[in-house]
């Protein structure tokens, strides 16, 4: 049986941050998109950002300010079947907002950078 990714380390300018099971990394890169012109298809490549959203837990050691703000950052994304990717001069997009509640206490991060790289 193989294993598959479930969950994810998150590591902000060389900094751990703990975040919930699901974190999502979209890698970016060259994107394709085909239409049919006449009876001939056709493509087109794109280069978009690679993109990264987590949820951080929100304690007395956290400034949401400076959440909010990181910019030009480097992201490494660390999955547990073993593989990881950077991305580089990534920019935090959200606004964050603080709630309380049973499902309180966490913070809701989206970054955006350069097409994220396959660390070997």
């Amino acid at each position: 049986m193989s294993k598959i990714h479930g969950q994810a380390t998150i590591r902000i300018d060389g900094q751990v941050f703990e975040t919930e099971d699901d974190a999502e990394l979209m890698v970016g890169g060259q994107k394709n998109t085909g239409r049919m012109i006449g009876k001939k298809f056709n493509h087109s490549q794109t280069t978009i950002p690679s993109q990264v959203t987590c949820k951080v837990p929100v304690d007395a050691s956290v400034s949401l300010r400076k959440l909010q703000e990181l910019a030009d950052v480097e992201i490494i994304f660390e999955s547990d079947i073993g593989t990881s990717y950077i991305i580089r001069g990534a920019v935090q997009e959200n606004d964050l907002s603080l709630t309380g509640g049973d499902s309180g206490g966490i913070v809701e991060l989206l970054f955006k950078g350069e097409p994220a790289e396959e660390m070997k």
